[in-house]
């Protein structure tokens, strides 16, 4: 935009993106009414900016775009955001920000770094790494739930939804995300002047009271209160409400590096945007993965709080998220956004909230969803950030390679009819690729994009699977990424179920395409 303000990466990087202007010393010659340059040793070239290269995946970036809007347009909620980052490296692979206007959803303000708000439960595994860290809890000792209700200081906590538990163990706790369990641990063990103190070092030493210094101008610091400090306005509830993810202040991408660092082993990368500035393609500085704490917590601990992040989606609060594909583990949060108005002249609003990483085995991905104000279909963690962590994990599952678990590397010399690959179709290379590698006989038609494999009484043949760009194709028998590649790049909108190859679909072949929804049953 000319002469518009620059924000993002573009404001960030402003002076090595947009080089500067040269100086020339010119004489207006009258009767021509011209400016004639003059010889002037003083005379300074214009340099052309720089450029940068983003860590940015555009598959990602895409696919995590259109699951926040997906999920937006089903909750009418108020705004949202979605990242996805590297485990290992700290690179940010895609980041979305969405808010609402009478025209729609839009990217009106990046929620994701400049909006610090209350986290909610997705908070509690700070807590939990305290108490594993002192060695006050193991996972199975036992905590009284009260049915859900517990007073501290004339104040009432509830757990999000009734139920008539009493005695359990801490591992089931936190798996169902029990504000009285995980408060009553806190306040037990931190509870005295000397030991909340401790707990609010804890937070200091998990670096959750530090901004990450991300390549974005405006990061809003996150917010931890000084124990017993009457300016931070500390009260007798105030260490009990920490605990749950209340009177505390972390933007998404901040509370994202921390689950990050769980699923990375206890090492706290630095989250990053940029990996090289380059000038006419000649790289000139380059950027790379940084280590922002070795080790936040002991082994014992982090292996602990992995077992309760798969817990959550195996047995607790995202059990209905579960993927029969692939493990993944995380936290879901809610949080009330207006609970300190007592007049309750307004409806309670919610933000709702999902972290974690996947594969949970070997993570290559952590994700952060949060969504603000949703207005239909749900207000809790695993209904309405939950479902879009879900789709995002999904498609990258089956859109990035190395989500996937490696196969036998000694493949057979021959394979008899009943072992014949199930790629019926597919990417004509990827086909091909798989024919050669299993040294099986087949001709080739010189297709060059989609291809379906046909068998010959004793050679198998590459033949053409023509794909239109105004009609709904046929994807049966293709693998799931193929068929989302191509289905989404028509502008049609995608759901599946089940597991294997597309063995049905919803729409019928030559059907005009007019943005319509198709689902796609997998076997």
């Amino acid at each position: 935009k000319q002469n518009g303000k620059k924000v993002g990466l573009e404001g960030y990087f402003d002076k090595i993106l947009g080089g500067s202007d040269g100086k020339r010393l010119k004489v207006y010659r009258a009767s021509s009414k011209t400016l004639i340059p003059v010889n002037d040793f003083n005379e300074i070239a214009p340099k052309s900016g720089d450029d940068i290269v983003s860590t940015i995946d555009v598959n990602i970036q895409d696919i995590v775009q259109k699951a926040l809007l997906r999920g937006m347009e089903h909750t009418n909620a108020q705004n949202g955001t979605a990242i996805v980052m590297e485990v290992k490296t700290g690179k940010i692979r895609a980041i979305s920000n969405l808010g609402k206007n009478p025209d729609g959803w839009y990217e009106d303000y990046n929620y994701a770094v400049g909006a610090a708000v209350e986290p909610g439960s997705t908070f509690k595994l700070a807590s939990m790494m305290s108490l594993l860290e002192d060695g006050y809890i193991d996972l199975d000792d036992t905590i009284d739930l009260e049915k859900g209700l517990h007073v501290f200081y004339e104040e009432e906590m509830r757990d999000a939804s009734y139920h008539q538990l009493d005695s359990t163990t801490i591992r089931r706790a936190f798996e169902i995300s029990s504000n009285v369990g995980v408060a009553k641990l806190i306040q037990k063990y931190y509870g005295d002047t000397k030991d909340g103190e401790k707990f609010i070092q804890h937070l200091r030493d998990f670096r959750l009271d530090k901004p990450i210094g991300i390549e974005i101008n405006g990061e809003d610091p996150p917010y931890i209160k000084q124990a017993y400090n009457k300016d931070d306005d500390w009260s007798g509830i105030t260490l009990p409400w920490m605990s749950i993810g209340y009177e505390v202040e972390l933007t998404p991408l901040q509370l994202l590096n921390f689950y990050n660092t769980v699923a990375n082993n206890g090492t706290m990368m630095k989250p990053y945007l940029v990996t090289q500035v380059q000038h006419f393609g000649e790289v000139i500085e380059t950027f790379k993965p940084t280590v922002i704490k070795q080790q936040i917590a002991k082994p014992a601990t982090i292996k602990k709080l992995k077992e309760l992040l798969e817990g959550v989606v195996e047995r607790g609060t995202a059990k209905k998220l579960k993927s029969n594909r692939y493990h993944f583990a995380g936290k879901t949060g809610t949080s009330q956004i207006n609970y300190y108005k007592f007049d309750r002249t307004e409806n309670i609003k919610y933000r709702a909230s999902f972290v974690g990483y996947f594969p949970a085995e070997n993570p290559v991905y952590s994700c952060i969803v949060v969504i603000t104000e949703p207005r239909q279909n749900g207000r809790y963690g695993s209904e309405v950030a939950g479902p879009i962590f879900r789709e995002i994990a999904d498609k990258c599952f089956v859109k990035q390679k190395d989500l996937y678990p490696a196969l036998n590397e000694t493949p057979q010399k021959r394979l008899t009819k009943k072992k014949l690959p199930q790629l019926d179709v597919g990417y004509k290379k990827d086909v091909a690729k798989v024919l050669e590698k299993i040294e099986l006989p087949h001709t080739d038609s010189g297709v060059k994009n989609w291809a379906v494999l046909t068998a010959k009484t004793d050679t198998l043949h590459i033949a053409p699977r023509y794909i239109s760009r105004d009609v709904v194709p046929n994807v049966v028998g293709m693998g799931l990424r193929d068929a989302l590649y191509i289905l989404e790049n028509l502008g049609l909108k995608v759901t599946f179920e089940g597991v294997g190859k597309v063995r049905l679909q919803s729409l019928k072949v030559g059907t005009k395409i007019k943005g319509q929804k198709i689902k796609l049953t997998l076997r």
